[in-house]
């Protein structure tokens, strides 16, 4: 990461922008995906009308580290990533670059240009 300098003077501009200014292409990437693994796990709990107590209960986990998980200030380990999942009725998966597959309303992947990205719609199976 860059010095505090750059934190500073990335301050004002939006969100992205900023991750970008301070972190590797590296951190950023990592970063993209826990936000998209986060926001997965925030749309299951919502859709399923959980409250964060609720799935804590469900998964055996105290509710302020399901607040931290949610939050991005804790980074889970992979088997209670796996509690939280089973508990919403998700599969943790891995898939290659360039893949895009579509979790609820939104779609994930990387690897294809923009053009070539499969809508949601036609993700999820209904006709433009």
């Amino acid at each position: 990461m860059k010095t505090n300098e750059s934190v500073n003077s990335a301050r004002g501009s939006d969100a992205i922008e900023f991750l970008k200014e301070i972190c590797t292409p590296e951190e950023l990437s990592a970063a993209e995906m826990k936000a998209q693994i986060v926001a997965t796990l925030i749309e299951a709990r919502t859709r399923k009308g959980l409250t964060q107590k609720a799935l804590a209960e469900r998964c055996g986990l105290p509710q302020p580290s399901l607040a931290r998980i949610e939050s991005g200030s804790s980074t889970p380990r992979i088997d209670t990533l796996c509690r939280v999942a089973r508990a919403l009725d998700l599969v943790p998966c891995l898939q290659p670059k360039g893949v895009w597959v579509s979790i609820g309303n939104s779609v994930f992947g990387r690897g294809l240009p923009a053009k070539g990205r499969p809508s949601a719609k036609r993700q999820m199976g209904v006709s433009a």
